[in-house]
């Protein structure tokens, strides 16, 4: 976390300073008000550790806090600012902290004079908000504490998701459903109960509260394969949501993964490819279909945003594990109409027209009665397709597929096939 350096800091009320930060930082992007609230009470700890560190004690009486100019949060900030305790930018980024947080927190005081109760006004924080006050409240902090010396920029596209550290930024796709402009390798890191650390990896992605268009399908699809089975089916990584406060306009789908894994989109991590590794992956994510096909009678899932994005590959001895993930288009079939779900498609049309992995018809919004469509034909096209991006080809929604790379590795028969699969969704 970004204000771990404050572990490094000798000042009064440290461990209160750095748990405040830390409570600040982690809620955020999850719960905005908190994050909000734990940004002025830091504010407060800092200003009183820094007179501290001088000399100064804020009295615990009412009346000696006025005598002392020293009466409110304001006043505080300024004695520093004033008695050169702390430089003018540090007293320009901790007062627009303080009247940012005053325009959401209400704050009543007891008879002595002291913060005693935070309350949320008529108006909520939102991410923006809160992840500004955090930025600040680190430039701020961390410039007077660690002046002149090297410490990390706050980025705020990297602060934590609650307990689960950033750790790279992965730019998300024009046809992806979710939201922002990245999703999330993530780290988090527990102590068991020898106090050893132990890491957890998540790839996480943003989607918005309102519609709920996408951002339960993937709850839903794995509700279905628990009925179904009880365990995972085979090569399929599952999201699980990560809940976040009423006023927070975000949830996040969390996808349990290695630590060396990575998306196919990093083509280059495969290393040479050979006609044999790029079928394993092919056969893989056809188990993977295969598997929510059948998870239970009277059920069937179909993918329908099949793209290299939503594979997940973790290296395995001299091969790699190969997961299918983002359930978010998903197609959930029942026999049983009564029991149908709301269609997603209509949403996901949108997201279409520039997917070099789907279908021609998708692509070109031909369909007319989507209760008719052969969507496992429509998942076969997008391995198909996959296929071609595994072997190196360019594949852009500005260019016309072309499978003249298979010559290189494949049989005539085995080409023949191909053009069948792609030409013939």
């Amino acid at each position: 976390m970004y204000f771990d350096g404050l572990n490094d800091v000798q000042t009064h009320a440290k461990n209160e300073l750095y748990e405040t930060c830390l409570a600040a930082e982690e809620n955020a992007r999850t719960r905005p008000n908190e994050s909000v609230i734990n940004a002025r009470k830091a504010l407060e700890v800092f200003a009183a550790s820094v007179l501290a560190d001088n000399g100064i004690t804020i009295p615990s009486d009412k009346f000696e806090k006025q005598k002392q100019g020293l009466s409110n949060l304001y006043e505080q900030i300024r004695k520093c600012r004033r008695e050169n305790f702390i430089d003018k930018n540090t007293f320009y980024l901790l007062d627009e902290i303080r009247r940012g947080a005053n325009e959401i927190v209400h704050v009543t005081y007891n008879d002595a004079g002291d913060p005693e109760k935070y309350e949320i006004k008529n108006i909520d924080a939102d991410i923006t908000l809160a992840s500004k006050l955090v930025k600040n409240l680190y430039e701020g902090i961390m410039n007077h504490f660690i002046k002149g010396k090297t410490r990390l920029t706050l980025d705020v596209e990297r602060l934590p998701f609650d307990k689960y550290q950033v750790v790279e930024l992965i730019k998300k796709t024009e046809t992806e459903a979710s939201a922002g402009d990245f999703n999330y390798i993530c780290k988090r890191v527990d102590l068991d109960e020898s106090n050893r650390k132990r890491c957890r990896w998540a790839y996480i992605r943003a989607f918005e509260k309102k519609p709920e268009t996408y951002n339960r399908r993937d709850s839903t699809v794995l509700y279905e394969v628990w009925e179904g089975i009880h365990e995972l089916p085979r090569n399929i990584v599952m999201g699980s949501v990560i809940e976040t406060s009423r006023e927070c306009d975000l949830i996040y789908v969390k996808y349990n993964i290695g630590e060396e894994t990575f998306t196919l989109a990093n083509r280059e991590r495969l290393g040479k490819v050979t006609a044999k590794m790029a079928l394993e992956i092919i056969e893989k994510l056809i188990n993977a279909l295969l598997s929510i096909q059948t998870v239970k009678a009277g059920t069937r899932i179909y993918h329908r945003g099949i793209r290299p994005e939503y594979v997940f590959l973790t290296p395995q001895n001299n091969t790699f594990s190969v997961s299918l993930g983002c359930f978010e288009t998903s197609k959930i079939v029942k026999d049983d109409e009564n029991q149908a779900y709301t269609t997603v498609y209509h949403a996901m049309k949108e997201k279409q027209t520039l997917n070099p992995f789907a279908p021609y018809e998708i692509r070109n919004n031909l369909i007319r009665d989507t209760d008719n469509v052969d969507w496992e034909k429509a998942d076969t096209h997008s391995l198909g397709v996959l296929l071609l991006w595994i072997l190196g080809d360019d594949i852009r929604a500005d260019k016309q597929i072309n499978i003249d790379i298979l010559i290189d590795y494949f049989s005539d028969v085995f080409i023949n096939f191909m053009e069948q699969v792609l030409h013939n969704s």
